[in-house]
């Protein structure tokens, strides 16, 4: 077994351990025993719950062109956190990507200590430093301006860290708010016809593949099998193809498959507009490159070109 495959099972391992603790949350409450935390930041003293709870999040939709918002290079740190202090969302997204980023090569770096391909560097050395704490905040700020980018990041559970890297966000008085707010968030994306959301949507029951959002939204075998047909009418081969049919070939109910079938037609044309879309590219910019094509995305990383 080569070192990236010890990895993936080593990050697959962890996922499925991390499910299951938040089934173990549902049942038992907040009082049960959780292993020392790997990379959980400190309360920040931030309000949790800045807009009212259950507030709706409007999101324009992914086909809509509207005017062209060129980014800029990410500029000093500090700046940037007192720009996101005064509200300035682009700011927040941009801080709160960088600093997921930092935090996911940090893990993989403890986890990897012979190799150096995860190596640091200075800015994040910052961001770790002194603002890790701010993630959740960030993200959250950036989400709730209705930004697809950081709305899609925060539905992920992005703000507590690399899926998989620690399970004590359970216990965080931030769990609660993000739990109420991240499967409505996937949900307006959907609609709004983003398909890097959708592939988030069909995963997020999968016990290895779901991260935070396995255990966060109800189960439902039509629903489910719906958002994986909904996946092959928007793409044609592909690698995450294989992952669908896999998901359909699981599923021995034809009634079910019957509905769940019905079903995704009629969110391809409501909800899509009945297009298709090249997900060859997909994993290029952190699984963000229909999203960055089409200029829905809010931050650049250091040493991309400015659009």
């Amino acid at each position: 077994m080569n070192r990236n495959q010890s990895l993936a099972l080593a990050l697959g391992l962890i996922g499925v351990a991390a499910a299951l603790a938040w089934r173990w949350h549902s049942a038992s409450g907040p009082e049960m025993p959780l292993p020392p935390a790997a990379d959980v930041p400190a309360e920040s003293g931030h309000p949790v719950d800045p807009p009212p709870a259950g507030t709706p999040v409007a999101v324009a939709r992914f086909d809509d062109a509207g005017p062209a918002r060129p980014l800029a290079m990410p500029g000093p740190i500090e700046d940037l956190a007192a720009r996101a202090g005064a509200g300035d969302a682009l700011a927040a997204c941009q801080l709160a990507r960088e600093l997921g980023e930092c935090r996911s090569k940090k893990f993989l770096r403890d986890i990897a200590t012979e190799s150096d391909e995860y190596g640091s560097t200075p800015r994040c050395e910052v961001l770790l430093a002194q603002h890790r704490d701010k993630h959740f905040d960030w993200l959250r700020q950036a989400a709730h301006a209705g930004e697809p980018e950081a709305m899609l990041r925060y539905a992920q559970g992005e703000g507590f860290g690399m899926s998989g890297a620690s399970f004590d966000y359970l216990r965080s008085p931030r769990f609660d708010t993000w739990r109420r707010e991240a499967p409505a968030m996937l949900e307006a994306l959907v609609k709004a016809g983003y398909p890097e959301a959708l592939v988030t949507r069909m995963m997020a029951n999968d016990p290895l593949m779901g991260g935070p959002l396995a255990g966060a939204l109800p189960p439902d075998p039509v629903t489910d099998q719906a958002y994986a047909d909904l996946f092959l009418l928007l793409q044609g081969d592909g690698r995450l193809r294989a992952l669908a049919q896999a998901r359909l070939r699981n599923q021995p109910d034809s009634v079910v498959r019957e509905q769940a079938r019905d079903l995704a037609m009629r969110w391809h044309q409501d909800y899509f507009k009945g297009h298709t879309y090249d997900f060859q590219a997909f994993e290029a910019n952190g699984g963000f490159a229909l999203m960055q094509a089409q200029g829905k995305t809010c931050s650049v990383a250091p040493g991309e070109a400015t659009p």
